[in-house]
Formats: structure tokens, sequence, C-alpha cells
């Protein structure tokens, strides 16, 4: 609800109060709230596919036969 405030402080000061400023807050409101949603869903359904598995990322990692000291960081 916050953004919506400083939403319309900069949209009324350069376009006039609306006739229902009350309707204006709920609506900007509602559309930031979906939006903040929408981009959660996205960057959940997303950032696997940025992530590398973990054999690509680090192809020497160590094992029974393998020193700790030539593993990857």
């Amino acid at each position: 609800m916050q953004d919506a405030y400083v939403r319309a402080l900069r949209t009324w000061a350069r376009d006039g109060v609306p006739d229902r400023p009350g309707a204006w807050l709920t609506t900007v409101a509602r559309r930031t709230a979906l939006n903040a949603a929408r981009s959660a869903r996205t960057l959940e359904r997303r950032l696997p596919l940025l992530l590398e598995p973990e054999e690509r990322r680090c192809p020497n990692r160590p094992t029974p036969t393998r020193s700790r000291t030539t593993a990857c960081g």
C-alpha cells in the first residue's frame, strides 16, 4: 500500500487528484501486489534454469580416489 501512496503523490501532482482517490489507491495497490506475485512465480520457475548442475560446476569433485586439494572450491 505504501507504493500506492508514493505513486499517488507523483501522479496526482502531475495530473491532479482523481474523482475517486480511494478507488485509485486500491487499484494501484492491487496491481502492484499482483505484479509482485507474478514476478515471484517467474523467479521460482526460472531460477533453476540459471543454476548449473553440480557436476558441470565442479567436474573435479573429491572422490575416494581424488584428493580434496584438487577439487573445486
